[in-house]
């Protein structure tokens, strides 16, 4: 067995047998195939083109299942208009909402949304901010 396989394996991250593994599984709904199938369209991996448009998608879908660190990588897509229609606020609630992750997300998020933040009106990162919670208390958090 290989060092990345078992290190995949440690920190939580299925290994698939085949793209179509992961495609089932990302379009049954599990937000961890959807998080891993956007980075592969992200990179342009295992045959799939680099596609910004689809990897965003994916990230979406993970995102809006409480996956951190597709709320991260989804923020950051909106933040820049990557693969998606730019909105600053929209972005900011994604990364607000990663913070609650483990600590890579957490120091990702931290960094992100400085840089954001700064670029932003102060009515931008209230609006952001309340977004953020309503995500929240809709799950009871």
């Amino acid at each position: 067995m290989s060092l990345f396989r078992i290190l995949k394996g440690a920190l939580g991250i299925p290994h698939y047998s085949s793209i179509e593994e992961c495609k089932r599984e990302a379009n049954a709904g599990k937000a961890q195939a959807q998080f891993i199938l956007g980075g592969f369209y992200e990179r342009g991996q295992f045959g799939l083109p680099k596609d910004y448009t689809e990897s965003g998608k994916w990230y979406r879908k993970a995102a809006e299942q409480d996956h951190h660190a597709a709320q991260l990588y989804l923020g950051v897509y909106l933040a820049q208009g990557q693969g998606v229609e730019q909105d600053v606020v929209e972005g900011l609630q994604w990364i607000l909402l990663a913070k609650r992750g483990g600590a890579l997300d957490r120091q990702a998020a931290n960094a992100t949304q400085v840089q954001l933040e700064a670029l932003m009106t102060n009515q931008q990162i209230a609006q952001a901010r309340a977004m953020a919670l309503v995500f929240t208390a809709e799950r009871g958090e």
